[in-house]
């Protein structure tokens, strides 16, 4: 598999310092607005990994990770553990909602 190039390097910190600033504000509105803090902790959760991400595309682009390599990988397995945890997270909350009767547009007998 080939490097990124820089331009695709660059563009993919954009979307992590976007993604990080998304889930941030998600927290922040979710949490202290709407009081729904199940959702603003998926929101903050969102937003580290956002974070983590883009420090680790900046180590990329410093060549940080030819001087320790072995950090990476603990990181990849961590990223793969809370993207299985959304999944499951959302499928629960789906569940739950269907069990519940919770929908405002479908009336179920």
């Amino acid at each position: 598999m080939s490097p990124p190039s820089p331009c695709n390097l660059k563009l993919r910190m954009v979307f992590a310092v976007i993604g990080f600033f998304v889930g941030v504000s998600v927290f922040l509105s979710f949490g202290f607005i709407y009081k729904n803090w199940d959702t603003a902790c998926f929101g903050l959760v969102s937003g580290l990994v956002a974070l983590a991400t883009l420090l680790c595309h900046i180590q990329y682009h410093h060549d940080g990770w030819k001087r320790a390599p072995d950090l990476l990988s603990p990181l990849m397995l961590s990223g793969c553990f809370i993207q299985l945890l959304g999944v499951l997270a959302f499928a629960v909350y789906l569940a739950l909602a269907i069990n519940q009767h919770q929908s405002e547009y479908f009336i179920w007998h």
